[in-house]
């Protein structure tokens, strides 16, 4: 249990580590979607669908989406309304997940509402739909 622990510290702190290219501070509140192809810290409020195809969300305590998440990892502090799509998801004590999540790995510590579907290798294929979608 120790163990588990201690690597699921580990993880938390690469990802928060990483480079983070854009970051949405706690007074802003984004309309509509956002796509990009690195790190994200999302501390405001989204209504729309973030799609990150190379990197983390990393949501903070305060932070929250509406609208459905798709990106290689996520470290979820705050809170989700919709679904969740990431190769690598860490829910941590302080956040929420109200919708599905699809990983290949996840430690949850949090609240979580909704199916869960654990894959053996990541499929690209949702971010491809995503990009049909906006064509």
């Amino acid at each position: 249990m120790l163990s588990v622990k201690k690597s699921k510290r580990k993880s938390i702190v690469s990802i928060e580590n990483s480079p983070i290219s854009t970051v949405i501070s706690s007074d802003v509140k984004v309309t509509g979607g956002i796509k990009g192809e690195n790190n994200i810290k999302i501390d405001g409020r989204v209504k729309g669908d973030v799609v990150i195809k190379n990197g983390s969300v990393i949501l903070g305590e305060k932070g929250l989406i509406e609208g459905n998440v798709k990106c290689k990892n996520a470290l979820i502090y705050g809170r989700v309304i919709g679904d969740i799509t990431s190769e690598n998801m860490i829910l941590t004590e302080m956040g929420s997940v109200e919708g599905n999540i699809d990983t290949c790995t996840i430690d949850i510590a949090g609240i979580f509402n909704g199916k869960l579907s654990m894959q053996k290798v990541f499929s690209t294929t949702a971010f491809e739909e995503t990009s049909e979608e906006s064509a």
